[in-house]
């Protein structure tokens, strides 16, 4: 099975709904590039909880969000995105801004912001939700437009 196809079968059965932050956000938002977009998303992560479009609180403020959690925020912005995109982007700021690991808790890999990083964990041979590595990030959905 290739990675799209594994990401693809993961998320069918998950709610892909935008989320947005419980609080009165700029809409200017849809203005900033991709990993722009992410790093904010994280960055307010870390003071608002996300709600979903229904207005039900999914994550509750502080908590580490995983690519799903993410998505879901840009798409809210930026309803074009595909999950295959902000996976590359993440994948491309790992080392500049982002701490991660696979949580085993909720079984997915998470994500904070931190500026003064060394990757933490992003790069062990864990697998994460869909079965990849997170090298595999790097350049999944660029053969094919998904």
């Amino acid at each position: 099975m290739e990675k799209e196809d594994l990401v693809l079968k993961y998320i069918e059965n998950k709610n892909t709904t935008p989320l947005y932050f419980h609080f009165n956000i700029n809409e200017s938002f849809s203005i900033f590039t991709l990993k722009y977009l992410i790093i904010k998303i994280l960055d307010l992560s870390e003071e608002y909880e996300s709600c979903s479009i229904e207005n039900e609180l999914e994550t509750n403020s502080g908590k580490w969000r995983s690519v799903l959690d993410i998505w879901r925020h840009v798409i809210y912005y930026k309803p074009d995105i595909n999950i295959f995109e902000v996976m590359r982007e993440l994948f491309s700021i790992g080392n500049e801004y982002l701490v991660g690991h696979y949580c085993e808790n909720i079984k997915r890999r998470v994500f904070k912001l931190d500026k003064n990083t060394t990757g933490c964990a992003l790069f062990t041979g864990k697998v994460d939700e869909f079965g990849l590595y997170f090298s595999d990030w790097e350049t999944i959905g660029e053969k094919e437009n998904v």
